[in-house]
């Protein structure tokens, strides 16, 4: 998103900082004791979380109304013109300022994410997992407190950077555990006992 002005600045400072900084952090930790066995082997999450770079979209060039579509258009023009670079094995956050006009945005949901299949180069077909959030402090339609942390004061002094890095912590989580939205878990009340029970994502425990 357009985060050109010195408070958007500073919002998404502190987001960058976030980034880069979350994959050590003693919450992502705790997803590193997640895993899956597959033909017999046990593969635990990857503890190797890291921030690559951001980039600036732009929207003014887009318009101020979104929807799912043209995010993802947003994302891919971004990786084919080598602003961000092609990774499927990354997740990808679009963070958009809150004035922007986002269908459900602090109506429905704070932040959701998402897959995209685009194909490289080489004609191969690849997902790619990304997220979305958008800044409540910019929130035009005074619904801002729907998602923000505190509305008056917060721990950098920014209600936008802290709001989105709460929603992007619990982003990220679900991404790494669940990207394709297909989780599921063994219940043993007797609610679904003794079967799986779809349609749960870890970070929502």
């Amino acid at each position: 998103g357009d985060f050109r002005s010195p408070a958007q600045q500073k919002t998404i400072s502190v987001v960058d900082r976030f980034s880069s900084v979350f994959g050590q952090s003693d919450l992502y930790n705790v997803m590193t004791s997640y895993y899956q066995v597959v033909n017999g082997t046990k593969t635990n999450i990857s503890p190797a979380l890291k921030f690559v770079k951001s980039y600036n979209a732009l929207p003014s060039a887009k318009g101020s109304k979104f929807d799912q579509k043209s995010i993802m258009l947003v994302l891919l023009e971004a990786i084919n013109a080598n602003k961000l670079p092609m990774d499927p094995n990354g997740i990808y956050a679009i963070i958009f300022r809150g004035d922007f006009q986002f269908p459900g945005f602090l109506v429905e949901w704070c932040g959701y994410h998402s897959t995209l299949v685009m194909n490289t180069p080489t004609g191969a077909t690849i997902k790619i997992n990304f997220f979305v959030v958008g800044d409540p402090e910019t929130a035009s339609n005074g619904l801002g407190f729907a998602c923000a942390e505190y509305m008056n004061n917060t721990a950098n002094g920014s209600v936008g950077g802290d709001s989105i890095a709460n929603v992007y912590a619990h982003e990220v989580l679900e991404s790494v555990t669940n990207y394709d939205q297909k989780g599921w878990f063994f219940d043993l009340s007797s609610s679904c006992a003794p079967i799986v029970c779809a349609g749960y994502e870890n970070a929502d425990f």
